[in-house]
């Protein structure tokens, strides 16, 4: 059985990730900065991207690499500083992890990275494929650009690598979700601008199987888009969660305007429409457990 090393591994995703791995029988380790207590049947390992340092039994351990890394695009307002941050946090996890392969020459099968559906930039109603090419403006599709170009620099040494730009991704426990559940026991249930943008979505769990899939699919390589099938505009969102959750509230607008002065540029994380086709990850044979909006608020809902 293959030992899968998770680069990122105690995110939203890598904690569903490495449970879901456990039950498949791989040999999960954990590539992480903080002293963590000790799991069943998961090995952990230091690194410090400040210091360019990574344990080298960690790269003996890895014949596959999953890398979640990288600095929360909505965990802040985006200054210069910031923005900085949040590209060279991927770029230096990347070069890092390459540095250290070199070092022990030893290269794992199978490079996995976590990318995002913000590549597209703006593109209102048109449905985006893999070849659509990259947005014109803003600074995500820059950077998920410049992310995307690392990773290609592992199939110089006969890694075969495959990069998710992912929908937005529901969890009860963290990301998006629960702030736009927020104000609904207040009885306001908000959406942005418009709320004619589409938000592409996936479920956590699916999010984990997929790049189960991938580790398994030795087909699988290059670029997918990765969301369910039931992509929903802004507005339709936040209704379909304000009916799961069985509330009354006002379903009202926050201004395209007072969102330039809330957030400033991190705006367009919000205000983006972004429709993703799935077509060439559902041929590679991946199947949705949750597919649709409904089924995935059930689950997220009811589980909590």
């Amino acid at each position: 059985m293959k030992n899968i090393l998770i680069v990122g591994g105690t995110g939203m995703i890598g904690e569903v990730l490495q449970k879901l791995l456990n039950t498949k029988h791989y040999r999960v380790g954990i590539l992480t900065r903080a002293r963590t207590s000790p799991r069943v049947g998961i090995k952990y390992f230091q690194w410090n991207p400040n210091d360019k340092f990574v344990d080298p039994e960690a790269i003996r351990f890895a014949d596959i690499i999953v890398n979640l890394s990288g600095e929360n695009v909505a965990g802040g307002r985006w200054t210069e500083k910031r923005k900085k941050a949040i590209t060279q946090s991927r770029l230096i996890s990347n070069e890092i992890l390459i540095e250290a392969c070199a070092n022990e020459k030893k290269w794992p099968e199978v490079y996995l990275s976590a990318g995002g559906m913000n590549f597209y930039g703006d593109r209102g109603d048109e449905l985006l494929s893999e070849s659509s090419g990259k947005g014109n403006d803003g600074f995500l599709p820059e950077s998920c650009a410049l992310w995307e170009s690392a990773v290609r620099q592992w199939e110089v040494y006969d890694v075969r690598t495959a990069q998710f730009r992912m929908g937005i991704v529901l969890s009860n426990k963290d990301g998006a979700l629960p702030k736009m559940a927020m104000s609904i026991p207040w009885g306001i249930a908000p959406y942005f601008g418009h709320g004619r943008q589409w938000v592409s979505w996936i479920h956590v769990h699916d999010m984990a199987a997929i790049f189960l899939h991938a580790i398994q699919n030795e087909q699988l390589r290059g670029i997918y888009n990765a969301a369910s099938p039931d992509p929903r505009t802004n507005k339709e969102f936040i209704k379909s969660v304000l009916k799961k959750m069985g509330r009354k509230a006002l379903v009202l607008s926050v201004p395209t305007w007072a969102l330039h002065i809330l957030l400033g540029e991190m705006s367009e994380t919000v205000l983006s429409s972004v429709r993703l086709d799935i077509s060439n990850l559902q041929s590679s044979g991946f199947k949705f457990k949750y597919p649709t909006l409904q089924k995935a608020l059930d689950q997220l809902f009811d589980e909590k």
